[in-house]
């Protein structure tokens, strides 16, 4: 089906939702078997759209009363570009400001929009993003463009079947739409899995975006009281408490956001491991450390040296790089031995500005990561974490 609707009007907030599906069973000691169900991300978009002349307000109306029911278009807002070469009617090829760090796809649509008049639009779909200024589509131009018109990404999308239009007042008009990525026929688009581009630690990738204060860590140990007789005994087929880790992050730049993106989309939500900081105290040294010390002195941790030994530890070194290194002994409950030294000397005057951090193997806990723009390259997401040794 082709899409009936282009929603070229202001929208005045936009929310993206890169959408993965995995399956999980999970056994009685901890372990899990996942299963990726999709192939690429579903696009959802959590559109804010505000009228305020009547020509937007009856386009508005007009869209839910012919509409909703078929395919409607809608532009990924913050990935906005523009012409910087006229792009003549008869031609394929755009010369744009950039393509990188947005939704441009070889196979996928995009539109342009006349920056002063949002009625005067063309869409056409991508052939070949050729390189980071230039896009190529696959039928030409039916109109002439001039430099600064306009370009989206734009993607087919389905609404629900009933919505509510605010009216604040007279011709001030609000919709909340939330618009759901189309499947409906053969995809005329292929689409490869993204490399994350983090960093590695043990074969995994390293989830390094510093969440806001405060976070919040989950711990789970489901058990049953039966009590038959009066007295009443707990019971659990669990050997081990589940817990995770939740945090906010805000991103900030094109090129962030991007990365997150891509890290995201790599794990295919939440069926891939990788490793993320507690970002807390859980290790807190009390004695210098020397650049080739491989036993630390430390506050007592109350873990025991079952519940320590083979656990990782992300640290942070007072001049703010990192390194991440794997317990290998308790010799004492105040003592702890670490794989290979950090490297660097830590005076006991400098041991308030380290931060160590267990570092444990993790998962994604949500299929879809959900980012809010606060402007065009500003966006709030929060983001719950599975641990999974």
């Amino acid at each position: 089906m082709s899409i009936s609707a282009y929603v070229t009007s202001k929208i005045e907030r936009q929310t993206l939702s890169h959408t993965w599906r995995t399956a999980i069973q999970s056994g009685i000691t901890g372990s899990e078997v996942r299963s990726a169900l999709y192939t690429w991300p579903r696009i959802t978009l959590d559109n804010i759209l505000r009228s305020i002349s009547t020509d937007e307000r009856n386009f508005i109306r007009s869209l839910l009363f012919q509409n909703m029911h078929n395919l409607v278009g809608i532009p990924f807002v913050h990935d906005k570009t523009t012409l910087t070469s006229e792009a003549a009617s008869g031609q394929k090829v755009l010369t744009v400001a950039a393509t990188d760090y947005r939704h441009f796809y070889d196979g996928r649509g995009c539109i342009l929009v006349d920056p002063s008049d949002w009625t005067s639009y063309e869409y056409g779909t991508i052939t070949t993003v050729d390189s980071s200024t230039q896009i190529t589509l696959s039928t030409n131009l039916t109109s002439t463009w001039a430099i600064a018109t306009q370009v989206y990404p734009m993607y087919s999308f389905r609404i629900a079947p009933a919505q509510e239009i605010g009216v604040r007042f007279r011709q001030m008009n609000n919709l909340s739409l939330t618009a759901n990525e189309s499947f409906e026929s053969t995809r005329a688009f292929t689409y490869s899995l993204p490399a994350s581009g983090a960093d590695t630690y043990n074969g995994l990738d390293l989830f390094l975006y510093r969440p806001h204060y405060p976070l919040v860590a989950p711990y789970e140990h489901p058990y049953e009281l039966l009590s038959f007789y009066g007295l009443a005994t707990p019971y659990s087929d669990y050997s081990t408490t589940r817990f995770g880790l939740k945090g906010s992050y805000t991103f900030t730049g094109r090129s962030e956001i991007w990365d997150v993106l891509k890290f995201f989309d790599s794990k295919l939500g939440r069926f891939s491991t990788f490793y993320t900081p507690t970002w807390d105290n859980d290790i807190v040294p009390t004695a210098a450390i020397a650049a080739d010390a491989v036993s630390l002195t430390i506050e007592s941790s109350y873990y025991t040296l079952a519940e320590l030994v083979g656990r990782h530890l992300y640290i942070r070194l007072p001049s703010g790089s990192a390194v991440c290194r794997e317990i290998t002994n308790l010799p004492a409950a105040t003592t702890l031995v670490i794989d290979s030294a950090i490297g660097t000397a830590v005076a006991l005057g400098d041991l308030s500005k380290m931060l160590i951090s267990f570092l444990p193997a993790v998962r994604f806990d949500v299929d879809e990561l959900k980012l809010s723009y606060i402007a065009d390259v500003i966006t709030k997401t929060d983001l719950p974490f599975k641990v999974v040794w």
